[in-house]
C-alpha cells in the first residue's frame, strides 16, 4: 500500500449510502451512490464499539457483515494512519481499510477521485 497522501480527502463520500458490494476472488468494491466507490485487495474490517470483525484479510472472512451494511449512510471518514483509513456509517459502526504490504503495491482505489493507495 502506498502511504496515504496528506491531501487525501473522502469528504465527497459523506452523506452517500452503500448501494452495492461487488466481490471478486481477490478484491472487494463498495459502491457509494451512483458514481463513488472504494475497491481493492487490502484488509477490510468492521468496527462496532470495541468489537472488530475482519471481512477480508487476504482471504474472505465474514461476508454476512456486508449484507447488513447495505443502505448504511456515510457519516464521516478518518485517516487512521499512513496505511489505514476508515469510513463511519451512521448508527452502524465503521469500515476500516488497511494494508501493510510493501509500498510498490496498490491496495485500494477510490473513484471518481482517482486516489490510489
Amino acid at each position: 500500500m502506498y502511504d496515504i497522501p496528506p491531501e487525501f480527502d473522502l469528504t465527497p463520500l459523506v452523506g452517500t449510502s452503500i448501494d452495492a458490494v461487488t466481490l471478486g476472488p481477490h478484491w472487494l468494491r463498495i459502491m457509494f451512490g451512483e458514481d463513488r466507490s472504494v475497491s481493492g485487495s487490502g484488509t477490510v474490517a468492521y468496527r462496532h464499539g470495541s468489537d472488530l470483525s475482519t471481512i477480508r484479510d487476504r482471504e474472505w472472512q465474514d461476508l454476512n457483515l456486508l449484507k447488513s451494511l447495505l443502505g448504511a449512510e456515510v457519516e464521516s471518514w478518518k485517516r487512521e494512519s499512513d496505511h489505514s483509513f476508515s469510513v463511519s456509517l451512521r448508527e452502524r459502526g465503521t469500515l476500516v481499510f488497511t494494508d501493510e504490504t510493501p509500498q510498490q503495491y496498490e491496495s485500494f482505489e477510490i473513484q471518481p477521485e482517482g486516489w490510489v493507495i
